[in-house]
């Protein structure tokens, strides 16, 4: 065996740190051996020598494909397994489906191991999967749409037999709210009561309980009960309840009557004997014989009189409008008009307080705000009056059987309506045309009804003639319509004006063109 001479402690030194790292590496050491984990089941993980809690030392148990197969993984954040499936995945991501993990769709979720759901229209309580409805709530496994149920801490109770309030202490059963059998219960803070027999009260120091009804009618006035029928709670200064019947109260003041029937507290001013005005309150009776000024006090009124202001006033003949008197207006049939003013109705129209007179008694007249305006002739934008493009003042577009019946002839046309082909002006009107095309018309004879169709050669052209803001302004480009006029089409040219009367019905409209050809039927035989 060879032998090693030491030359120096540094040496040394070294040769015994080395010996030491050796024997770390190579002895076995005398306690239990390094944990090696075999199994796990049911979150409880074994070692072959102690059982532990998985999740204590950072590992999960998840449930593999076959009934008792487990694998145990390390814990990791936003991972989570998947039963079934042996695996984690990410709940992000991912989705865990009957033991399969696949990629999470949009607005999707798990709903317990089995279960998938859409949280836009459905909704997920325990493990099941509800259409969602509004109003609805889980309650554990449940899913209640019926007024009457409500949950209590995972308990469904019926809202008619029992009320729901919150614990004081968290109760290890029933958690932060507690059940009571209490029909059409209320809560008092955690206490449940009958409103019906019992009232929550504030009492004297600010806290709330629950106190006896004598009455369903009594009520709390800083801790003390009392009967509003008999007695008031004057809050002020010192709040207090008082008896109706010897006192009012006014602002936060206590009055005391000199008479039972007094019901009301008269403030006025009156000058003392320094020059200064001086604010007195008095009770009085409140009736239609008595009134109080706020410079006099309580007036004496004798019938038909009543105050406007510091005046009496005859109530038959004057008008008190905002305070404003004005005398002997009411016998000319004069109103108050929204404020101090007055205006005859006849011949005025009143707009917020603003009156101005009528352009003609048979034309009706509305208010923009505080100015007038004729419907048929004019808008209301906002509050300003607009001029109507096109006013409906004596222009009626739609079916008149007397009308119809009226015209000495009737003629009918059906054709395709092309845009505005000409816009003529002269000295006393506008006028515009149409082009129209697929022409035919209808004859009657002796109730029968035969179509014709009207052939034009070349670049001829069918055209309908109206005069400005007439029956066919509103026409359609491509659409279809029936005319109607009491005289026939000349040189391919259709009126419909003022002096020619006609109506322009879209075909669509089955019941107008159905009048017409009742009519004209029955004036053909």
């Amino acid at each position: 065996m060879r032998s090693y001479t030491i030359h120096s402690p540094r040496a040394l030194l070294w040769t015994i740190t080395l010996s030491a790292i050796m024997v770390a590496i190579t002895a076995t050491p005398t306690g239990r051996a390094a944990p090696s984990i075999l199994s796990c089941r049911d979150e409880i993980c074994n070692d072959t020598h102690t059982l532990f809690n998985c999740r204590d030392r950072g590992f999960v148990c998840c449930k593999g494909e076959a009934n008792d197969s487990y694998q145990v993984l390390t814990q990791r954040h936003g991972l989570t397994c998947c039963v079934g499936a042996g695996e984690q995945y990410n709940v992000v991501s991912q989705i865990c489906v009957n033991g399969r993990v696949r990629t999470k769709d949009r607005n999707e979720d798990n709903c317990g191991p089995d279960n998938v759901y859409n949280k836009l229209n459905q909704v997920c309580c325990g493990n099941n999967v509800f259409t969602k409805i509004e109003g609805g709530q889980c309650c554990g496994n449940e899913y209640l749409v019926d007024n009457t149920k409500a949950c209590c801490n995972g308990r469904k109770y019926n809202t008619y037999e029992q009320v729901c309030c919150p614990s004081r202490r968290k109760d290890p059963v029933h958690g932060t709210f507690m059940l009571h059998d209490i029909p059409y219960g209320r809560c008092c803070l955690d206490k449940a009561f009958n409103p019906k027999t019992h009232s929550c009260e504030e009492s004297k120091r600010g806290m709330l309980r629950v106190m006896d009804r004598a009455s369903r009618d009594m009520e709390n006035c800083a801790g003390v009960r009392y009967d509003p029928r008999t007695h008031g709670c004057c809050r002020g200064e010192s709040t207090g309840v008082f008896e109706r019947r010897t006192a009012l109260c006014h602002v936060g003041r206590l009055y005391m009557k000199t008479d039972a029937q007094q019901n009301a507290i008269c403030i006025y001013s009156i000058e003392d004997h320094t020059g200064q005005q001086a604010i007195q309150a008095i009770p009085y009776t409140k009736n239609s014989k008595t009134a109080c000024s706020r410079n006099i006090g309580v007036l004496s009124l004798g019938p038909f009189e009543a105050i406007c202001g510091e005046n009496i006033y005859n109530t038959t003949t004057d008008l008190c409008c905002a305070g404003k008197l004005h005398r002997n207006t009411k016998l000319r049939g004069f109103k108050c008009c929204q404020g101090t003013n007055i205006f005859d109705p006849q011949n005025e129209i009143c707009c917020v307080n603003e009156v101005s007179p009528k352009r003609a008694r048979n034309i009706e007249e509305r208010c923009c705000f505080k100015k007038p305006y004729v419907p048929e002739t004019h808008d209301c934008v906002g509050n300003e009056v607009i001029e109507k493009a096109c006013p409906s003042y004596g222009n009626s577009c739609n079916v008149s059987i007397e009308t119809l019946t009226a015209m000495k002839k009737v003629y009918i046309y059906f054709g395709v309506a092309g845009e505005i082909s000409a816009t003529r002006q002269s000295r006393k009107k506008k006028s515009r045309e149409w082009t129209l095309s697929d022409m035919k018309m209808l004859k009657f004879k002796r109730g029968k009804v035969t179509v014709v169709k009207s052939k034009v050669k070349g670049k001829q052209r069918h055209i309908l003639k109206s005069t400005e803001c007439g029956c066919p302004e509103n026409l359609i480009a491509g659409a279809r319509y029936m005319f109607v006029s009491s005289t026939p089409m000349k040189r391919r040219t259709l009126s419909l004006d003022n002096v020619n009367k006609g109506f322009v019905v879209p075909t669509e409209d089955k019941e107008q063109i159905g009048q017409v050809f009742a009519t004209v039927i029955e004036k053909s035989r």
